[in-house]
């Protein structure tokens, strides 16, 4: 695969086009085993860090060879219903028809950390009975599921045929477009809301896909984005192998600044950047076995020790904890903006 995969270098920033300089070499796929040594560089100015040696377009595919998008959707157990339906419906105006105990969701929205939760499992957006939504890279549609459990009216893109199939079968819709939002044609002002979660760090031109969604939002639509955080507390602890830097299929990762910056060029208004930590507890564990193991098949850490999820419990909450005091360093960045 290594002598298939065509790149070009990229030696200065996308966002602000300073020149740029190494920050990590020699680095592997100890995810899915794309060969070859890549390198991560970062922008002094605005922050922005970018792959290096970035593989043309037409070779992308190859860097998805091993990887999937349509994972079957598990159902909620009851503490996951309360906190993704019951704290979401008391924080952001849903009506669900699901059930879940009145009691236990109030007592659950009064932890920070589960409050993030929830927020996220709605990626931050109000109720809108019967609006419509818009998911960008919605994989097998289980953000999708929970969101027309919570009464909004949905649609979704992902160029991963085997995924839309699948995300079709589970939402009983045909409306899930094969491809990406470039090629979908919507039509002017044709969403409420539009939703996008780790996505954008894939694209080769990610401030081109921000001016489409603005394009396809109604008026006073909002647009919620989560992608990692270069700066995250994560990011500076395990360095080159923080589970954010995903080599090779991460392209750009973001600054709160170079984030906040991107999306008032593609044209949006009252822009937000929050940095949750709810991503923190897979991440630490991710990043530990990176740099311990150099190894971590299908990027998803699986049969942990108890110790082990212990101290990731424990960097969990001093993540949350230094968020609170102001710091912006959690492991994701989440930028809501309105058009």
């Amino acid at each position: 695969m290594a002598d298939r995969i065509r790149t070009r270098e990229l030696l200065s920033c996308y966002h602000c086009g300073a020149d740029g300089y190494d920050l990590y070499e020699q680095l592997e796929d100890w995810m899915f085993g794309v060969p070859g040594n890549w390198a991560i560089r970062t922008c002094p100015d605005c922050g922005l860090a970018w792959l290096k040696n970035q593989p043309v377009v037409e070779d992308t595919p190859l860097l998805y060879e091993n990887y999937f998008t349509h994972e079957a959707v598990e159902p909620d157990g009851a503490f996951k219903r309360v906190v993704k339906v019951g704290v979401s419906a008391r924080l952001y105006g849903y009506n669900p028809k699901q059930r879940y105990s009145r009691l236990a969701a109030f007592l659950a929205s009064c932890i920070g950390p589960l409050r993030e939760v929830a927020a996220h499992s709605v990626m931050w957006q109000k109720a809108q009975d019967g609006g419509k939504i818009l998911d960008l890279g919605c994989g097998s549609g289980a953000n999708l599921y929970h969101l027309q459990e919570m009464g909004w009216q949905v649609s979704g893109t992902e160029p991963d045929p085997e995924a839309v199939a699948a995300a079709k079968k589970l939402l009983k819709t045909d409306d899930i477009f094969q491809g990406f939002l470039e090629e979908t044609a919507f039509k002017e002002n044709s969403f409420d809301a539009l939703i996008s979660s780790h996505v954008l760090e894939h694209l080769f031109d990610p401030l081109a896909t921000l001016k489409e969604c603005h394009r396809v939002m109604k008026p006073g639509a909002q647009l919620t984005f989560a992608t990692p955080n270069i700066e995250s507390l994560g990011s500076q602890k395990f360095k080159e192998y923080w589970r954010g830097l995903e080599i090779p299929r991460h392209f750009f990762l973001f600054t709160e600044k170079s984030l906040r910056e991107m999306a008032a060029k593609a044209g949006f208004n009252n822009i937000r950047i929050l940095t949750p930590s709810c991503a923190a507890y897979s991440v630490w564990q991710g990043s530990y076995l990176l740099k311990t193991k150099k190894s971590l098949p299908g990027g998803i850490p699986l049969n942990t020790s108890v110790l082990m999820r212990i101290r990731a419990i424990l960097f969990w909450g001093w993540e949350f904890f230094k968020i609170c005091l102001g710091s912006p360093c959690g492991e994701e960045l989440i930028l809501i903006a309105e058009k």
